[in-house]
């Protein structure tokens, strides 16, 4: 269990009384770029390939978990990460240009919970550093039911593409001094769905009917989702095969067409 509490009140003054001590006036404090970005998250991050990303990335991957289970459990990753969040976003906190967080929807899940521990993990970071949600998707078998769901509970986690716009208002309501950015990947995947003309089968961007992502398109397009949300140069093939040319050129435009929000 981390050691503080996840007030919304304490989180939102702790930043602003930072930056009174380090600024003198008042403001808000803000820091140099480092370079380092932190993705945090269930095996739908990894999908992601943050270790891909530029600069000096770190990672830590709960597989099938919430992020309410990853600040219960802080000890329970599935050994697929490079750096614990412990070690790094408990004070005193590495500052990062850039932090990832995963919420994945669960029975029970509130957005209240998803914001509030978001926004304990940021409380060591400067005012700029960025944080980007990296929306979650549906199993391939219920996608339509789930991410077009007609009536979501607004108050609970869910995979329906409304949660995650919710989510982030929420954010920036609680801290409006802060840039919160969405991946917009599971548009970006449900755009697939729904062309015709797409020259990707929807099945082939999945490697399992838990929805994990295909080692080629599948990865592809999620590493650059997040590339594009962290501000960085998008068009980058991490996959370990390579991406055939044509279908890269797709995915791109893609990605062009959900920019940041």
């Amino acid at each position: 269990m981390a050691s503080l509490p996840r007030s919304p009140a304490l989180v939102l003054l702790l930043p602003l009384l930072a930056g009174c001590g380090a600024q003198g006036s008042g403001g808000p404090a803000i820091a140099a770029s480092t370079g380092r970005v932190y993705v945090l998250g269930s095996s739908f991050s990894r999908d992601a390939v943050p270790e891909a990303l530029d600069g000096k990335p770190a990672w830590e991957i709960y597989c099938g978990q919430t992020l309410e289970y990853i600040f219960d459990n802080p000890t329970g990753s599935c050994g697929l990460g490079s750096t614990p969040w412990t070690q790094v976003l408990e004070p005193p906190a590495v500052v990062y240009d850039a932090i990832s967080f995963q919420p994945l929807p669960a029975a029970g899940v509130s957005l209240d919970q998803d914001a509030s521990d978001i926004q304990y993990w940021l409380r060591g970071q400067p005012l700029n550093t960025v944080a980007v949600i990296q929306a979650t998707w549906p199993r391939p078998a219920v996608w339509e039911d789930e991410i077009h769901h007609p009536n979501p509970d607004p108050g609970m986690s869910s995979n329906a593409i409304e949660y995650y716009y919710a989510l982030v208002d929420e954010l920036k309501r609680r801290d409006p001094w802060r840039s919160y950015r969405l991946t917009r990947s599971n548009e970006m995947l449900d755009y697939i769905f729904h062309d015709p003309a797409s020259p990707i089968l929807f099945s082939d961007l999945f490697r399992d009917a838990s929805g994990h992502m295909s080692f080629g398109v599948g990865w592809y397009l999620q590493h650059n989702a997040l590339r594009q949300a962290m501000g960085q140069e998008t068009g980058v093939d991490a996959t370990a095969d390579g991406v055939d040319p044509s279908l890269r050129d797709y995915l791109d435009g893609v990605v062009e067409l959900y920019p940041t929000e």
